[in-house]
């Protein structure tokens, strides 16, 4: 129904994946030619990551471009292609605290139609904010009412060892037991997999 309500910004996120596609067509060219990248990089195992409407942009690319390999989701609510087409790769979406339901999970439906190994997580106390702008040094870009509530060099800890264990397992085949289940070692962190579910 979104999509439906909005075709302006489905289009607009189509011509985001498009962007993703474009700059991985130049880095073929590159990779190609006999400059300075020549042969030195992997395009058979790409990931993709966005925060926001950029983690929609890669859930989107993910399910139109068969280049992705594996993608993630920081805090961005799902609409696109992604609602009518099910994801064949593995994907991660992390999420924020919402004041308005902390117990909310915005893509659930998508994580639970994913054909392909699927995570979500929710870190407690984390706002969306907190992803990219000032973890660390707090202040003008906070939300009305968006009181951080997690400690910022925590936030970047959480937000790396989980995406690095996310495309290490999926992109180079390690294994990582923090993809298996809630962590002692991060109690803040809600974490779901399908991989899990009977």
């Amino acid at each position: 129904r979104l999509n439906e309500l909005t075709p302006l910004a489905v289009q607009d996120l189509r011509r985001w994946a498009d962007d993703i596609g474009f700059v991985l067509d130049q880095l073929d060219t590159l990779n190609q030619d006999a400059g300075l990248l020549a042969g030195a990089l992997d395009l058979q195992r790409v990931g993709v990551m966005g925060f926001s409407k950029g983690g929609a942009a890669a859930g989107q690319f993910c399910v139109t471009d068969t280049r992705c390999k594996a993608g993630i989701n920081l805090t961005g609510f799902m609409y696109g292609d992604i609602v009518d087409i099910d994801l064949q790769v593995p994907f991660f979406f992390v999420n924020e605290e919402e004041l308005w339901c902390p117990d909310c999970y915005p893509n659930n439906l998508i994580f639970k139609q994913a054909d392909s190994d699927a995570y979500q997580m929710k870190i407690r106390g984390a706002r969306h904010s907190d992803f990219v702008y000032f973890p660390v040094e707090r202040g003008s870009l906070q939300s009305a009412g968006d009181k951080p509530a997690i400690n910022g060099e925590r936030m970047i800890l959480i937000l790396n060892e989980y995406s690095l264990a996310f495309f290490n397992k999926h992109l180079k085949g390690m294994t990582s037991t923090l993809l298996d289940g809630p962590s002692a070692d991060f109690p803040e962190v809600d974490f779901l997999s399908n991989l899990a579910v009977p």
